[in-house]
């Protein structure tokens, strides 16, 4: 794929942003059954075919069946590198070939990294996600009680909602370092976070916490990030110091404190979930 004539033919008959957004889907959701279920697509007729849309006769990509994914089971981490997960398989598992051949050429890699950190800043980040899944909920929420009796399977749905917003709470940093990683330019070993100290405010509706981001170094600078039940609520960017104090409302739900190291040209990231 490094091969100019290689990689014109084929973008002539792959359409590489397609591609690029299915495979940052995958990657993003850790989705479990990948490749076992998705599409591609193309325009055979040659006569209805569009240069520059979607009917131009090149293959496209469609994500299906996600399920397995965002931690609606236990072994779907957040924290998983499945960048290097999918860049590892065999060469002739058919789901990855393309992919792992692109990922070859410097152009495509380039505008995958690009791409990948545009979509977490944006429609990927946990803002987005939990908007659409609360408005999803809404939607369906009072057809669950007829699901869960049509198929016999009770289910506590609303902490399933919960959990899945908890995960892309916290996928973010780490999909972001993970993706980075990729230029040299983070390391693909989060950091952890420690509680150091709390401090239950007696006859108060606040618990106050202390949290520590490790390693600590004289030169390293801090972005610390609070989520409140998978919504951004705070953030301290640039501190130099490696702890963060913090005052959480009791009994509102589930908090993530997270941290982004900056420490020359690496970028470290980790989380810490807190339950008030």
């Amino acid at each position: 794929m490094s091969d100019n004539a290689t990689w014109k033919n084929f973008t002539s008959l792959v359409n590489i942003d397609s591609l690029i957004d299915h495979m940052i889907v995958q990657i993003y959701v850790n989705n479990e059954d990948y490749p076992g279920d998705y599409r591609m697509w193309r325009n055979k007729n040659v006569a209805s075919q569009v240069p520059g849309t979607p009917y131009d006769g090149r293959w496209y990509f469609q994500p299906k069946d996600l399920d397995q994914s965002a931690g609606l089971y236990p072994q779907i981490r957040f924290d998983e590198n499945v960048v290097d997960k999918f860049l590892s398989q065999p060469s002739d598992n058919y789901g990855f070939f393309l992919f792992i051949a692109a990922m070859k050429n410097p152009e495509f890699k380039q505008k995958f990294i690009s791409r990948s950190i545009e979509l977490a800043d944006g429609q990927l980040n946990s803002a987005h996600w939990n908007q659409t899944i609360d408005r999803l909920a809404a939607e369906r929420r009072t057809e669950i009680p007829k699901e869960m009796q049509r198929w016999d399977k009770p289910t506590d749905w609303e902490t399933q909602l919960a959990s899945i917003k908890n995960w892309y709470s916290q996928r973010g940093v780490y999909f972001k370092a993970q993706i980075l990683a990729l230029n040299g330019t983070t390391s693909s070993n989060p950091v952890t976070i420690s509680v150091a100290a709390w401090y239950p405010k007696l006859m108060t509706a606040t618990t106050d916490y202390v949290f520590i981001c490790n390693p600590y170094t004289n030169t390293t600078r801090y972005d610390w990030y609070t989520y409140k039940n998978g919504i951004e609520v705070s953030k301290t960017l640039n501190q130099t110091s490696n702890s963060i104090y913090e005052q959480y409302t009791t009994g509102t739900g589930v908090y993530v404190q997270t941290c982004v190291v900056h420490d020359g040209s690496t970028l470290k990231d980790g989380s810490i979930t807190i339950t008030v």
